[in-house]
């Protein structure tokens, strides 16, 4: 940007924040300065516009609106290379304990001392036993967890899917027998803030990956799913953050929601005479693999859902902050490509 044009933006910003400073009913010589500094050093814009609201006094629907675009702005002036997210509003706080994006962060830095040998099985190149090891040993999610002899990338699931999905973000490739990081774009991506770092790999999980290759018996189950997303997300719309469901119920919900497009497909057909067995896939096979590959596998990994397992009383999970805006994002169906946000810029 050229400088004149640049003091001409910084000046426009100034002054618009002292506007706004005085119809709140702020010290204008003080508080200017103040929120100027503060949104500099935010390590995000949601962070910077919820510090800046929250030191305002109940302010209206119409100030709220105007602090939040002014902000959003201001921070984006100070960080030009950042690019801008579309109705992303997620904080560093909100994706701090998203254990996919731990996962991933670890994992790349492994990578990077050390890429990882793949072998080819049965039509197919997995990482090697003793790398696929090496790697889950040093995935955060997997502290705690007992280890076992693997016998091939398979044995890991976590580290599979992860595995898909950095592929998937293209911030890892095969070449020459190895599993290795892609330069350039893992650099983009670690220069983005944290809750656009798990904005791509939201995106590359979600849209990228196909979930089928993980549910085995049920692949055609999870493809419909897959298929019609949309679905999945209004039926949890309007959930808020720390609101508190049942596993099981919430599994029937989302049952019921993708039932009859089972149905449209022939997948609940059976043989005359098999209605019983009908009934046992419906109230018990297809809950409990919903809970696995959606609440665990998806929603939990992400950080979007806490799973509270209670001894002797029936599991809850709870919704995250994180949870709640991005299905909230989700619903409104106006979200871009998360790649993109390492292409174009």
């Amino acid at each position: 940007m050229p400088k004149n044009d640049f003091q001409t933006k910084a000046t426009t910003h100034e002054a618009k924040l002292r506007a706004l400073c005085a119809l709140s009913d702020i010290d204008v010589k003080q508080g200017a300065p103040f929120f100027m500094s503060f949104v500099k050093d935010a390590p995000d814009p949601e962070t910077a516009v919820q510090g800046v609201i929250n030191r305002l006094s109940q302010p209206s629907a119409a100030l709220h609106r105007k602090w939040r675009s002014l902000i959003t702005d201001l921070w984006t002036f100070n960080h030009p290379h950042v690019p801008a997210l579309p109705q992303w509003p997620l904080s560093a706080e909100d994706v701090a304990i998203a254990p996919l994006l731990l996962d991933a962060r670890e994992v790349l830095t492994v990578l990077e001392e050390k890429s990882a040998v793949i072998v080819q099985e049965k039509n197919e190149w997995l990482i090697s036993p003793d790398d696929a090891m090496r790697l889950a040993q040093s995935m955060p999610s997997q502290t705690g967890q007992p280890l076992f002899a693997v016998e091939n990338e398979w044995n890991c699931l976590d580290l599979k899917r992860l595995r898909s999905v950095l592929q998937a973000a293209r911030l890892v490739r095969a070449i020459k027998g190895h599993l290795v990081p892609v330069r350039s774009r893992l650099d983009r991506w670690r220069s983005l803030p944290a809750a656009q770092q798990l904005y791509v790999l939201w995106h590359a999980d979600v849209y990228h990956v196909h979930w089928q290759d993980y549910a085995g018996l049920w692949s055609k189950y999870m493809k419909t799913i897959q298929d019609y997303l949309p679905l999945l997300w209004e039926a949890n719309e309007n959930v808020d953050s720390q609101e508190v469901e049942d596993r099981t119920l919430w599994a029937i919900r989302i049952l019921e929601t993708f039932l009859p497009l089972w149905e449209e497909e022939g997948l609940l057909d059976l043989p005359r005479g098999h209605r019983a067995a009908l009934q046992i896939v419906q109230q018990h096979a297809l809950p409990t693999i919903i809970d696995r590959f959606l609440l665990r596998d998806l929603l939990e990994r992400h950080g979007l859902i806490t799973i509270t397992e209670e001894f002797g009383s029936i599991s809850k999970f709870t919704w995250t902050s994180a949870g709640a805006k991005i299905i909230a994002a989700e619903t409104n169906r106006d979200l871009t490509c998360g790649n993109n946000l390492l292409e174009t810029w």
